[in-house]
């Protein structure tokens, strides 16, 4: 006896399998996509605050220094930085005089993360 056509079967056809298949890989790359741009975000985020820890080192050691226009570079955990002083007015008796001290700090491809200046009164060198 042959079955009655009529009546539907039970399971999937080809192409609902082959949709459900596209709309889970578009689902799966939009999810990585994310992923990976909120691992660079992080990156980022890391990078900048050690930036800004080293270029705040940096501050406090050139502003408890004495006077020093000699500019200085280094490299540390993989940053760029630098630093420089100079002089920008001196009192009249010649005893104090204001400085600006500029420090950078770049990344490995020379990408500037984070920059400061300060003045700092200062004894004069003799």
């Amino acid at each position: 006896m042959r079955p009655d056509r009529s009546e539907k079967e039970g399971g999937f056809t080809l192409v609902e399998v082959l949709v459900a298949l596209v709309v889970t890989a578009l689902l799966l790359g939009i999810v990585m996509n994310a992923a990976l741009q909120a691992k660079a975000r992080l990156h980022a985020a890391g990078q900048k605050s050690e930036a800004v820890a080293i270029a705040d080192a940096l501050l406090t050691a050139r502003a408890a220094a004495p006077f020093d226009q000699t500019v200085r570079q280094g490299h540390d955990g993989g940053l760029a930085w630098s630093t420089s002083e100079r002089r920008i007015e001196a009192d009249p008796r010649g005893l104090y005089l204001l400085s600006s001290i500029d420090v950078r700090v770049k990344d490995e491809r020379g990408v500037l993360l984070f920059a400061a200046q300060v003045r700092k009164l200062k004894a004069a060198p003799q």
